[in-house]
Order: structure tokens, then C-alpha cells, then sequence
């Protein structure tokens, strides 16, 4: 017969630790994994770019080759729109990186996780090969980018700025 509490034979069992799954950042970061130890200022710096392309799912524009190559090695294309609201992007950082850089702490991750409850959708440019800087998202109501009732934008430090500037 087996019983709800937690014993066994009248000997009490612990319930199983939920402790995360290792991260294996060698594996995750290639031949980049020794520049983004805890710490180092170059994993600071991929933190802020990692978060645009979490929300987006674009790779933000003008950055330096290292940079580029370290978000390479961190995400995958992705055939569906990879954004926060699914609706635009091309890019999908792996779940490990997303763990390790601890972007769901991220206030610029924090600010636009909150807007599409209000419907607002995230939107990746305004014209096509435009830069997209990791600096600010736009985002938008509307299904379609010319029924843009309210427009604006989130910062990396979460502040929200009404329209695209």
C-alpha cells in the first residue's frame, strides 16, 4: 500500500533536492569559455548584448567580432520568431545561457517581459537594415508595424521612454 507522507516502512524520507542542472560552460562557451568566468568584465558586457537578442531575438548591430562571435556560440538560429511574444526574431539563445547569465534577472529582460500583458509586442527594427543597438528595444501595439497605436521604447536600465527616439 502506498502511503502520501513521506516515509517508508514508518522511516522518514526526505523529499528529492531541485537543485539546477550544471552548467558545462566549456561546452556552452567553446573557446570563449576562460573570458566569461564570474566576474570577468567581457561577460558583463555579452550580459547586455545576450539580452536584446533574448527579447528580440535579433542580433543587435555594430559590435565588435568577438562579441559577435561569443553570441554566435550562445544561440542558434531558430526558425520560428524567437521574441518574447513570438513575433518577430531569427535567433534563440541556448537555455544554458540564459541560466548562466541570469538574464530573466536582467532589468532590460524585467521591463519588457511586462509590456506584452498590456499588448504591446516587441518590434526588432524600425526599417530594414536599420541598426538595431543592444541598448533599447521598441516596442509596440498593433498586429502589423503600421497600426502602431503607442510606440516606445525600453532601455538597458529599464526605464520606458514614450516613442522611438
Amino acid at each position: 500500500m502506498i502511503s502520501n507522507d513521506n516515509s517508508l516502512h514508518g522511516i522518514a524520507v526526505l523529499p528529492p533536492r531541485k537543485r539546477p542542472i550544471p552548467i558545462d560552460r566549456g561546452k556552452l562557451y567553446g573557446d570563449f569559455a576562460h573570458l566569461m568566468l564570474p566576474g570577468e568584465r567581457i561577460r558583463d558586457v555579452i550580459r547586455d548584448r545576450a539580452a536584446f537578442l533574448h527579447i528580440t531575438g535579433f542580433m543587435p548591430t555594430h559590435l565588435h567580432a568577438q562579441a559577435v562571435n561569443i553570441l554566435n556560440q550562445i544561440s542558434r538560429p531558430y526558425q520560428r520568431p524567437a521574441s518574447i511574444r513570438g513575433h518577430c526574431g531569427n535567433r534563440k539563445l541556448h537555455d544554458e545561457a540564459i541560466r548562466d547569465l541570469k538574464l530573466k534577472q536582467h532589468a532590460m529582460v524585467r521591463a519588457a517581459r511586462e509590456q506584452p500583458a498590456k499588448g504591446f509586442f516587441v518590434h526588432g527594427h524600425k526599417e530594414f537594415g536599420e541598426r538595431r543597438t543592444f541598448k533599447k528595444v521598441l516596442m509596440r501595439t498593433g498586429d502589423h508595424p503600421t497600426e502602431s497605436i503607442r510606440q516606445f521604447t525600453v532601455t538597458l536600465e529599464d526605464a520606458i521612454k514614450s516613442g522611438w527616439d
